[in-house]
């Protein structure tokens, strides 16, 4: 399975405002992963606290963190989460450029297929990085692309994430996601 990368970027009078890098959450990947408080959370992502309260609030309702009440209340990474933010922990081999081809565009199929079948979470966007247009390259490391995602909030918004992230995931062993979490308010 391949990796894959999370930011929210959530939206402000319809329109989206600058993402949020949870990547930094992987300072919290610790083993067992430590809890950190809304002010850890705050600091590693340069928030003000109400910004950290809505972003903490969301992630807890789309399944990637759990709080545990009390003063102070803190929160952990859940399992969904620390597999998406899983690396690889040796470089992918190279891979024929028209291979790479056939995988974003597999990747793009998955997607469209998705958004036929699901209203809780549509992918609005697919941005591809790197070589994998450049004929004069014959192999490429693998493809890479930013999966926009519009998420509707509510009883389902978690699972449905899950499916996405699992189809999108397995379309290649070559394929690295970074997925921005575009929810509306």
């Amino acid at each position: 399975m391949s990796a894959g990368e999370l930011y929210v970027l959530p939206i402000a009078h319809g329109r989206p405002t600058e993402g949020i890098p949870l990547m930094i959450l992987r300072e919290t990947l610790e083993d067992p992963p430590a809890p950190f408080t809304r002010s850890t959370f705050s600091a590693l992502l340069g928030l003000d606290t109400s910004a950290a309260k809505k972003a903490i609030q969301v992630l807890i309702e789309l399944g990637y963190l759990t709080a545990k009440i009390g003063p102070p209340t803190v929160y952990r990474l859940t399992e969904a989460c620390i597999r998406l933010l899983a690396t690889p922990q040796t470089q992918a081999a190279p891979i024929p450029r028209d291979e790479a081809m056939r995988a974003a565009m597999g990747l793009l199929e998955t997607c469209g297929r998705g958004n036929a079948q699901e209203n809780l979470c549509r992918v609005v966007a697919v941005t591809f990085f790197g070589v994998l247009l450049d004929d004069s390259i014959a192999a490429v490391m693998g493809v890479s692309a930013q999966i926009t995602v519009r998420v509707k909030r509510g009883a389902g918004a978690a699972e449905a994430m899950r499916d996405l992230e699992s189809r999108l995931l397995g379309v290649h062993d070559n394929v690295q996601l970074h997925f921005v979490l575009v929810v509306a308010e």
